[in-house]
């Protein structure tokens, strides 16, 4: 299953629980059964809101978007069937000037968390995942931070240290 999140760090639980779960074939929801694992707009679950479930044809793909309530943080999930799962949190990151400090604050996060209290666990990581990929970037406007996996241990491991940097 890919995955694709931005939820923030409040809610690492609900990212382990979401990527958990035991999905239908993915032919199912595509061929319009009306219920993708369950989930309808406007139910609640694990302080996010449904917005929408539906089918993406041209990446044969199923789509679920929530709204986290308290934030207002917004997560998308795609299930593609692929092994290479992924997870990224981006963050609108818009400049009032030309001095990069957004670039300065994105290598600030990957210096480590409370939780991970190493001088640089992305670099740890490299050396020891099993990651397809593993980074972060900057843009003009915003700031992601996307890792990947094939295995699912090693996917959940990244996800955690992404979310408590």
């Amino acid at each position: 299953m890919g995955f694709s999140c931005c939820t923030g760090r409040k809610s690492p639980g609900f990212c382990r629980i979401f990527c958990n779960m035991q999905i239908p074939p993915l032919g199912e929801y595509v061929k319009g059964v009306d219920l993708y694992m369950s989930l309808t707009a406007g139910m609640k679950l694990h302080g996010f809101t449904v917005d929408r479930v539906r089918a993406v044809a041209e990446l044969s793909a199923n789509l679920v978007e929530m709204s986290h309530d308290k934030t207002g943080a917004q997560l998308v999930w795609v299930d593609n069937g692929e092994a290479n799962k992924l997870f990224s949190i981006a963050f609108k990151t818009l400049p009032e000037d030309s001095t990069g400090v957004f670039h300065i604050l994105e290598h600030s996060v990957l210096c480590g968390s409370d939780k991970f209290p190493v001088k640089e666990p992305f670099v740890e990581l490299l050396k020891s995942s099993m990651n397809t990929f593993l980074n972060a970037m900057t843009f003009p406007d915003k700031t992601m931070y996307p890792v990947s996996s094939r295995n699912d241990q090693d996917f959940m491991n990244l996800t955690e240290v992404y979310l408590y940097a």
